[in-house]
């Protein structure tokens, strides 16, 4: 038997914010979803993280220098949680005892308008 999906009238609507990371150290994908998620926990608890649903969509790193590297990347949320999710990005100071820097840039409700956009 055959799972059926939910109608789009019923799922949650989506928006996509794109952002770009500076650090003193390489980050990973892997280190940028700990990033995400970690704070994300840290700023508004469990309850409001869940409701936010942070996912990261797409994480390139742009250019890197001796001192600092520079990444760009989009991150998925919840329609109604994007001021979180954006405060959530900017309150980010440090990662494994490293400076770490992240500037949201601009939200979008398609990935290929936010890449058009502001990518």
């Amino acid at each position: 038997m055959k799972l059926k999906i939910l109608p789009p009238a019923l799922r949650e609507k989506k928006r996509y914010i794109v952002f770009n990371a500076y650090s003193q150290d390489k980050i990973d994908r892997k280190n940028m979803v700990l990033i995400v998620w970690n704070n994300s926990l840290y700023v508004h608890g469990e309850l409001l993280a869940a409701k936010i649903n942070p996912w990261l969509i797409k994480f390139d790193e742009v250019k890197s220098t001796k001192t600092t590297h520079h990444y760009r990347g989009i991150v998925k949320c919840n329609r109604n949680y994007v001021n979180e999710m954006e405060l959530t990005l900017a309150s980010v100071t440090i990662h494994n005892n490293k400076r770490v820097v992240i500037h949201p840039k601009g939200t979008s409700g398609t990935i290929k308008a936010a890449i058009k956009k502001f990518y």
